[in-house]
């Protein structure tokens, strides 16, 4: 049982697997997994490859950065963690790095797009954050911290004020000084996103009131709405000229309102200059 690959031409990848079956259809179902899984990794870790720079200078508002180094970073996938070797990048005199790869990818914190859109419905933001407090918590037991985020996550989903008193647990958790550097970092990240965002994150009532909690119907959106229709090969626009065809563009994707549109306009005439 192994997992191969074969090549990378452009924007194919192309990936051997080979599975071993058994008479047991439990253990072959588990090999099938865990094969998938591998070759999901190794597609993965070639797809966010493909979207980095080469280590060529860029220019970001009007400022050249330069690339400092090749750093390695996890990423955490539908199929599991996958290590990538990706450009950073930083102002010639110095100061916070910048990775072009992750802003591509749109990775959140250090999840790839299609596993936050999975968890979405399990407050993907919030929980990436939260994981960083479980690690401050708990930073040499594993289950302990697993435990704790799910409590958290729950607490944060379902009881109100949830978010407040988390954020208090958090301040309380960066008065220590016995955490490692880069806890700090991801725990001082948590407490940022909590204050600025904690007054957003009542979700308790926004399900009460049927509200969508999560972020993949935003994302989905975003990428059928928008980005299908207005990042074609060429394509140009003025904010007024997106508006109306992103309106079009809506009335034509969601079901029963393209003819309830023509219907209305049947019933009442279209405006002309005079009337406006």
């Amino acid at each position: 049982m192994g997992v191969q690959l074969v090549s990378v031409e452009g924007t194919q990848v192309k990936i051997e697997i080979t599975i071993d079956l058994s008479r047991s259809m439990l253990t072959s179902e588990e090999n099938i997994q865990k094969s998938l899984n591998e070759a999901g990794n190794m597609a993965t870790g070639e797809a966010l490859k493909y979207l980095d720079t080469d280590g060529s200078q860029i220019e970001i508002a009007g400022e050249r950065m330069y690339c400092k180094a090749k750093q390695n970073k996890s990423y955490q996938t539908p199929y599991g963690k996958v290590e990538v070797k990706r450009h950073v990048y930083q102002k010639g005199g110095g100061g916070k790095t910048y990775c072009p790869m992750d802003r591509e990818a749109r990775i959140i914190i250090a999840s790839t797009p299609f596993l936050a859109k999975q968890v979405s419905s399990k407050l993907a933001y919030g929980s990436g954050y939260l994981g960083a407090v479980a690690v401050a918590l708990y930073p040499k037991d594993l289950g302990s911290q697993k435990r704790w985020l799910k409590e958290s996550c729950h607490q944060l989903k379902h009881e109100e004020g949830a978010a407040d008193l988390l954020y208090q647990q958090m301040l309380e958790l960066c008065q220590s000084q016995k955490h490692s550097k880069g806890i700090k970092e991801k725990l001082e990240a948590a407490v940022t996103y909590f204050g600025n965002h904690r007054h957003q994150m009542n979700y308790a009532f926004y399900q009460q009131q049927c509200y969508p909690i999560g972020s993949g119907v935003t994302e989905a959106a975003c990428q059928t709405v928008i980005k299908q229709r207005l990042c074609c090969s060429g394509m140009r626009w003025k904010e007024t000229g997106a508006a109306v065809v992103l309106s079009l563009r809506t009335l034509v994707l969601t079901p029963t309102r393209w003819s309830q549109f023509w219907n209305k306009l049947n019933q009442y005439g279209f405006p002309t200059l005079s009337s406006l």
